[in-house]
């Protein structure tokens, strides 16, 4: 998201009704009362008693323009709409190039006007659908553009274009009219608004492809002046990727212009009975959705030689498949201590981990080879994981991607480098994802022995588990039964930890991990008494696979045949 650079009072007024982010001005000597007093006994509930010391500062000073915005904003914040419309409007009667409270009353307007949309009663159209039924569609909304609708819409208008009159460079302003615009499906006006952005703000692509966005939905009866708006449309999304060659949205609108110029040669090729080509508008939406996949911190300083690499990495085509591996390669070579790119290196090296991710998942079930191969991916979580970014950026990669292997394989990695912060990912990982490859996690955080990792183990313990009749029959109780131990396992490798001896042997007395707990006191001491005390735990018919294999490992005949009986149940 986009941040505004703005005055204090631009920043005040930007808050949209949400009163507890709202820029406390200091008091001056000309307010009986501070706003800081007032939005503390308003954040309080003593509403009246707010609005009141308010009332009171603007009978003192009726310009007071900072106690007016702040009173209408908490009887908006009431319900109390009109209301608050109402002081604002009072307030332009004697400073009428007040922006703040034009921009106020601007967005009461386009929030209820939102709410009134006709686009709302249309949302089973989809893009598609409106392309190739415009006049059925442009029909509907006409049919569905209530009173209410338009009443709203006329005002919020008017109140944008008199703050718009008053401070035209401003971001949040341009950036509504062309929304408010766009909603009542007023393109051209809409388009004037976004050109504007572009051109305040040329190294924005958002705002480079949102203007060549709307100025595609601008329709001409004349086809020469079409043809002519179409080139100027894909000249300005080309530059947008001059600016940035990540944008997705940029490809999307490609794709669907290349797409639709694509039909129409298609079907005068089929006449002539001419074989068609291979489509450039795929080659788009598949970049789009390549670049939507890659998160933002993996993004990186773009040249053309970087996207014809990362291109023919990612390509979707078996053929290239086997110069991947070279490719990678040579990436990982460019990570020198003397290079001075080598960071623009590992960004591309994680952008390639992370889109890969994203789209394994998606694809398992079918013959995917856009997937990197296991040696391909350990090599590149080696390579970032020798530098210090390297290791940022895949701690990062953690926090975004759900894929387990990669999962395991980065926090394996980052575990024996040591990195810092490791442990903050792993409690993360383990209280709030149920992952088959807990195990694996629980014992990564014993590895880092740290006094957070045997907190958020011992923490483990103490898993509230959900009541239930048929406990064993219920999956999340049983999903959850075993998260716990694997992280009383783990802490079981921590043999000469005393606190942790204690907290296993309270675990005895717990009906719900007594089990787990005899098995880790017994790998700690060896002591035979506690492994006849697991197999008095043992519940009946429920097997414990993981427990029973690591029960085998034992030279011990007793712990080998529970451990037969955990996994067989």
């Amino acid at each position: 998201m986009k941040k505004y650079i703005l005055s204090s009072v631009f920043c005040f007024c930007l808050c949209c009704f949400y009163l507890m982010n709202i820029s406390v001005i200091a008091q001056t000597a000309s307010i009986p009362h501070s706003l800081d007093d007032a939005i503390s006994l308003f954040n309080a509930g003593n509403h009246n008693e707010a609005k009141i010391l308010l009332r009171q500062n603007l009978e003192h000073d009726p310009d007071d323009s900072d106690s007016r915005s702040v009173l209408g904003k908490m009887n908006y914040h009431l319900g109390e709409w009109k209301m608050a419309i109402d002081i604002w409007s009072e307030g332009l009667k004697g400073k009428p190039s007040d922006y703040v409270l034009h921009m106020n009353i601007g967005n009461v307007f386009f929030e209820k006007a939102e709410q009134n949309a006709p686009s709302i009663y249309l949302k089973t159209y989809s893009e598609k659908d409106i392309e190739e039924n415009l006049s059925l569609y442009e029909q509907d909304f006409l049919e569905n553009t209530s009173t209410p609708f338009l009443k709203y819409w006329q005002k919020g208008i008017i109140a944008y274009r008199a703050a718009y009159k008053i401070y035209p460079y401003e971001e949040f302003v341009l950036e509504r009219l062309a929304n408010f615009y766009e909603m009542n499906r007023e393109f051209d006006s809409s388009f004037v608004y976004h050109k504007q952005l572009a051109e305040l703000y040329p190294e924005n692509s958002h705002y480079l492809t949102n203007a060549a966005i709307y100025q595609a939905k601008i329709k001409t009866d004349n086809k020469k002046e079409q043809d002519s708006l179409e080139s100027l449309v894909i000249k300005r999304l080309h530059h947008s990727l001059e600016v940035d060659a990540q944008n997705p949205d940029t490809y999307k609108e490609l794709g669907r212009i290349l797409a639709k110029k694509e039909d129409i040669e298609r079907n005068d090729k089929e006449k002539k009975n001419e074989e068609t080509e291979t489509s450039p508008s795929l080659e788009m939406i598949q970049k789009a959705e390549f670049y939507a996949s890659v998160p933002k911190y993996a993004r990186f300083e773009f040249s053309k030689e970087n996207a014809l690499l990362l291109g023919r990495i990612h390509i979707k085509n078996y053929i290239q498949k086997k110069n991947r591996s070279k490719l990678i390669d040579s990436l990982r070579n460019s990570i020198s201590n003397d290079s001075k790119r080598y960071i623009n290196s590992q960004n591309l090296l994680v952008a390639t981990l992370a889109a890969d991710a994203s789209d394994s998942e998606l694809l398992h079930t079918f013959s995917n080879y856009y997937s990197l191969v296991d040696r391909e991916r350990k090599n590149i979580i080696n390579t970032l994981a020798n530098r210090q970014h390297g290791q940022w950026l895949l701690i990062q990669l953690l926090k975004e991607t759900k894929e387990i292997k990669l999962t395991r394989e980065i926090t394996t990695t980052l575990v024996r480098k040591k990195s810092p912060n490791m442990h903050d990912v792993l409690i993360s990982l383990l209280e709030y994802d149920y992952l088959p490859e807990s195990m694996n996690i629980a014992q990564n955080l014993s590895k880092l022995n740290d006094e957070r990792s045997r907190t958020a183990l011992i923490k483990e313990l103490y898993l509230p588990l959900p009541k239930t009749a048929s406990k064993w029959k219920n999956k999340t109780y049983y999903a959850l039964q075993t998260r716990q131990m694997r992280a009383i396992l783990a802490l079981s490798a921590l043999d000469k930890d005393e606190e942790i001896k204690q907290e296993l042997l309270k675990g005895l007395e717990r009906q719900e991990v007594r089990l787990f707990c005899a098995v880790a006191l017994y790998s700690q001491t060896k002591d035979k008494d506690y492994l006849k005390l697991a197999k008095k735990y043992k519940p009946k018919k429920v097997s414990f696979p993981e427990l029973g294999q690591f029960l085998k490992q034992f030279n011990n005949s007793k712990a080998n045949s529970l451990g037969d009986k955990l996994i067989k149940g």
